[in-house]
C-alpha cells in the first residue's frame, strides 16, 4: 500500500512539468502526455518495487 502512494506520489511529481510549462498550444496534449507519464512511472515503479526482476 505505502510502495503505491509513493510510486503514485513519484509519477505526480514527474509529469507535474508536462501539465504545468507551456510547452505547447495545446493544453490537451499536456494533459495526455502527462497522464501517460504518470502512469507509466506508478505502475513501472510499483512493479519494480515489489517483483523481484532478476
Amino acid at each position: 500500500m505505502l510502495v503505491g502512494a509513493f510510486t503514485l506520489l513519484a509519477g505526480i511529481i514527474l509529469a507535474a512539468p508536462w501539465w504545468f510549462v507551456p510547452w505547447t498550444s495545446r493544453p490537451r496534449w499536456r494533459v495526455i502526455i502527462g497522464l501517460t507519464l504518470c502512469t507509466v512511472v506508478w505502475i513501472g515503479g510499483w512493479y519494480g518495487v515489489t517483483h523481484q526482476l532478476l
